[in-house]
C-alpha cells in the first residue's frame, strides 16, 4: 500500500466578507445544493469500488455520476466541478478510514490475544488490508496469507521478516473491521462545504482583471455557475486578523452557507512559529484527577474525572435501556453517537491539555 506524503505545513481557513446581492447569492447556493447532491452520489460510487477492490482511488472518473450507466444521479454540474467534488469526497473517506483503522487498533491493543497474533493483525490493519484482493484470495482458498515486513535491528539496518496470517486471523480482522464500521458511520455529504481551486474559481486581487476598474473592493472571486460558460463575480473584502498572520495565501476557497447565506473562506499556509523549550526535562504523571501533574506543580485537567463520569453515566443508561428492550448495542444509534462523543471528548481534551502544558513549559525562565 502506498502511503501519502507527509507535510509539516499548517493551514488556516479564514472567513472573508463579501458584497453579493441576493441574485448572485442564489446562483452560488444553487451550485452548492447540486454539489452536495453530487457528493452523495460520488460517495456511493467510491464506496462501491472500495468494497469491491479494497481501496480508494483519486483517479476514479467521477463524471460517470452524471451518466445513465452510473445510476447514481443526474448532475447539472460541469465535469470540472464533479472532479473537484470527487477529490474532496475521497479525502473525507480516507480520513474516515483512518478513524476505522484507529478503532480496530484500539480493540486489538485492549484484547487478550497472543502477542504474535496481535502483531500480525496490527500490521494488516495498519495497511488497511481488510478487503484487499490478497486477503480475499487467502480466505477463498483457505490458505494462510504470507507477507514480509522490514524491521530495523540495533545497528539501524533493515531486516526483512516474514509473517503469516491464518484464515482464522483474517476472519477475525474482517470481524473487527465490520465492528468498527457499525460504531463509526460514513461521513455525511448533505452539509459539506465546497472545496474549490482554480479549476472552477478564479481569484483576482485589486489591480488585476476586473479589479482594475472596481478599486473599492480588495478582490473578486469568479465562480462557475450551473450555466455553461457563465460565472458569477463575487466582490470580496478583507479579514484583518488573517492578514496579520504570517504566511502565504493559497488560491483555494471553501464555499458554504449558514442560515441561507453564503460564506466564503480562503486558505492560508501559515509560517510555523519557532519553538524553543525553556527546560531540558519535565516529569509528568498521568492520572484521572487531575489528568496531568508535573514536578513543577502544574495540575491540568482537574475536572477531567467529573466529565468522564458524566459520559459514563449517559452511556450506561443507554446500555441498560437497550438490554431491557432486547436490542444489541451495535444496533442502537444513541449508543454509537454517545461513544462517538466520548471519543471526541477524550481526543480534544487530551490535545488541549498537552498544548497548555507545552505553552507553560515554554514560558519557564
Amino acid at each position: 500500500m502506498k502511503r501519502g506524503k507527509r507535510t509539516d505545513e499548517i493551514y488556516g481557513s479564514y472567513l472573508l466578507p463579501h458584497a453579493m446581492n441576493r441574485g448572485k447569492e442564489e446562483k452560488v447556493l444553487q451550485v452548492l445544493r447540486q454539489y452536495r447532491r453530487a457528493a452523495e452520489g460520488i460517495q456511493r460510487l467510491h464506496l462501491r469500488r472500495f468494497f469491491e477492490e479494497g481501496s480508494l482511488s483519486r483517479f476514479l472518473d467521477p463524471t460517470s455520476v452524471g451518466q445513465p450507466q452510473g445510476g447514481y444521479l443526474e448532475s447539472p454540474l460541469s465535469d470540472r466541478y464533479l472532479w473537484v467534488c470527487s477529490q474532496q469526497v475521497v479525502d473525507m473517506l480516507k480520513g474516515h478510514l483512518e478513524h476505522l483503522k484507529n478503532r480496530v487498533r484500539e480493540i486489538l491493543l485492549g484484547s487478550s490475544l497472543p502477542r504474535e497474533k496481535r502483531e500480525v493483525l496490527l500490521l494488516l490493519n495498519s495497511r488497511e488490508a481488510w478487503l484487499k484482493p490478497e486477503v480475499r484470495q487467502a480466505l477463498a482458498e483457505g490458505q494462510p496469507l504470507v507477507f514480509k515486513v522490514v524491521r530495523k535491528d540495533e545497528s539501524g539496518r533493515g531486516r526483512t521478516k516474514t509473517l503469516q496470517a491464518t484464515p482464522e486471523d483474517l476472519r477475525l480482522l474482517l470481524h473487527l473491521f465490520r465492528r468498527a464500521r457499525k460504531e463509526l458511520t460514513w461521513p455525511g455529504m448533505h452539509r459539506i462545504q465546497m472545496h474549490l481551486d482554480g479549476k472552477v474559481v478564479r481569484y483576482e486581487p485589486r489591480g488585476r482583471g476586473r479589479g482594475k476598474q472596481a478599486t473599492h473592493f480588495p478582490a473578486w472571486l469568479h465562480l462557475a455557475t450551473l450555466e455553461k460558460g457563465k460565472r458569477v463575480a463575487i466582490p470580496l473584502g478583507e479579514n484583518p486578523y488573517a492578514e496579520g498572520r504570517k504566511g502565504e495565501w493559497r488560491d483555494f476557497f471553501q464555499v458554504g452557507e449558514e442560515n441561507g447565506r453564503v460564506q466564503i473562506r480562503r486558505v492560508k499556509a501559515l509560517s510555523p512559529k519557532p519553538y524553543t523549550p525553556r527546560t531540558e526535562r519535565l516529569a509528568v504523571d498521568i492520572g484521572l484527577s487531575p489528568l496531568i501533574a508535573t514536578d513543577r506543580g502544574d495540575l491540568l485537567g482537574r475536572g477531567f474525572l467529573r466529565l468522564l463520569a458524566a459520559y459514563d453515566t449517559e452511556i450506561q443508561t443507554i446500555a441498560k435501556r437497550a438490554q431491557r428492550e432486547g436490542r444489541k448495542l451495535s444496533q442502537v444509534p444513541e449508543y454509537r453517537e454517545a461513544m462517538g462523543r466520548l471519543r471526541g471528548f477524550l481526543k480534544n481534551e487530551v490535545n488541549r491539555l498537552l498544548n497548555r502544558l507545552v505553552g507553560r513549559v515554554r514560558n519557564y525562565v
